[in-house]
């Protein structure tokens, strides 16, 4: 029997050209309800990739916030992001039509599911995903590995975020980094990425070098 494997994506900068505008409304939603200046939110925005929407509010505000908080504060966060356009990555589709033909796919965004999952329809790409959980994405690919009955080393994420990488080699599965420019390669690099690509394009060649490293 052909072993199964599985490829979990980020979503924002790997899937689609969001992080920029989103960076903005974040800025723009922390100043209109806290008064934070937007050099401070812009530095926990950062600091904040490649974790849970949650996680990226309470670094911002500098304590923990109740679930019924940071949901009442997401609502407002995706009623501004709703209001963007956000494209597709050239590439993206048809690589995950390629990659739906031999691999499980699912998410592994920090963007909360009920969102993720209306973003994903909305970028016409919702179709191709086995699974779609949004939240804490060490908890999500764990959960998945179990559900799929997977092994960990037949798992390729897929992010853009420094701790993308880290989050998939702490589980022992393989990190493939989406890079924006040489400097963010090599902080990709540096986190774990044994592979690294511009863009979704090559992305099946990237799991085929990783494969036959193994062998």
């Amino acid at each position: 029997m052909k072993k199964r494997k599985a490829i979990g994506f980020d979503f924002d900068g790997v899937l689609v050209d969001s992080p920029m505008k989103k960076k903005r409304i974040f800025e723009d939603l922390m100043e209109k309800e806290f008064g934070i200046p937007k050099a401070k939110s812009r530095q926990a925005f950062l600091r904040g990739d490649g974790l849970s929407r949650k996680k990226r509010f309470e670094i911002c505000l500098g304590h923990a916030l109740s679930e019924k908080d940071a949901e009442k504060l997401s609502l407002k966060y995706q009623n501004m992001i709703r209001k963007e356009k956000f494209n597709l990555i050239p590439g993206t589709e048809a690589a995950l039509k390629k990659a739906k033909k031999d691999f499980i796919i699912f998410s592994a965004s920090g963007v909360p599911t009920k969102y993720l999952r209306e973003a994903l329809r909305k970028a016409g790409v919702f179709s191709y995903f086995d699974s779609c959980l949004g939240g804490e994405k060490k908890e999500i690919i764990k959960r998945e590995i179990k559900r799929f009955k997977l092994e960990a080393s037949d798992v390729f994420i897929v992010g853009d975020a420094i701790n993308d990488m880290k989050v998939a080699r702490s589980l022992k599965a393989h990190a493939i980094g989406v890079y924006r420019n040489i400097n963010h390669r090599r902080k990709l690099i540096g986190a774990g990425a044994e592979k690294t690509i511009p863009n979704l394009k090559n992305l099946i060649k990237a799991i085929n070098r990783i494969s036959i490293k193994r062998q």
